[in-house]
């Protein structure tokens, strides 16, 4: 799908100090009004920014998020106006719904959301999707790993999709993939591989110490000297 292809911007970032891995998750749960911007998440270590996306753009892509049992990351289109079946509604109903979906009509309006963590690199290893329909399909793509495409297990509507490879990455990009698939991001698992640039405290060393010392002394000879308190010659 090539809205995912064309949304990735690859990072070369070189880090001068890499931190030990370490499992966290970052929930998507909260009441966030649509919006055309970026909605931000945090867990307390690592923040996450996302925005909508949509193919063809012939309209406006909002960003929202809700909490409860059929909360979770969606996204509505205006685009589906220009074919007959409303605007952007309520969520969950009315016009284009705050779901992740491949398009209400021939894939015409294919949505994705694009989520960017910043200078920190991760292994997403988990995403947990709500209001999932039999059979549902997603494809994710990277920074660091080609796009790829997945089936959502049915039976409940709250599923968990594990991927057997993690996508390491930066950025990465969620699509729903065909035209009858529709859900919410619920919450992301991952382990961190770094969070970013560490500038390390560099201690200084004894003979440092040693110079300002001296440095001191001398500076307060002088100060003695031009007070008239130079040695008298015996």
């Amino acid at each position: 799908m090539n809205i995912l292809k064309y949304g990735i911007c690859a990072f070369a970032l070189a880090f001068a100090v890499a931190a030990p891995a370490g499992a966290a998750t970052i929930s998507f749960a909260q009441d966030n009004a649509p919006q055309t911007g970026a909605l931000s998440f945090t867990n307390g270590s690592e923040t996450v920014s996302v925005v909508a996306s949509q193919v063809p753009t012939g309209g406006t892509a909002l960003i929202a998020s809700y909490a409860g049992t059929n909360g979770g990351l969606g996204v509505c289109t205006s685009y589906i106006s220009v074919l007959g079946e409303g605007g952007c509604g309520t969520v969950f109903g009315g016009g284009d719904s705050y779901l992740l979906d491949g398009g209400p009509r021939n894939n015409s309006a294919k949505e994705a959301v694009y989520l960017d963590f910043g200078l920190a690199t991760i292994d997403l290893t988990s995403i947990t999707f709500n209001s999932v329909s039999d059979g549902d399909t997603f494809d994710i793509i990277s920074d660091q790993v080609a796009q790829a495409a997945y089936t959502i297990a049915a039976g409940a509507s709250q599923q968990v999709f594990t991927f057997t490879t993690p996508i390491r990455g930066s950025f990465f990009g969620i699509g729903a993939l065909g035209r009858n698939d529709n859900f919410t991001i619920l919450s992301m698992g991952y382990n961190i591989v770094n969070p970013g640039p560490v500038v390390p405290t560099v201690p200084l060393p004894a003979t440092g110490l040693l110079l300002i010392g001296a440095l001191v002394g001398i500076g307060a000879l002088r100060r003695r000297r031009s007070s008239g308190f130079a040695a008298v010659p015996a």
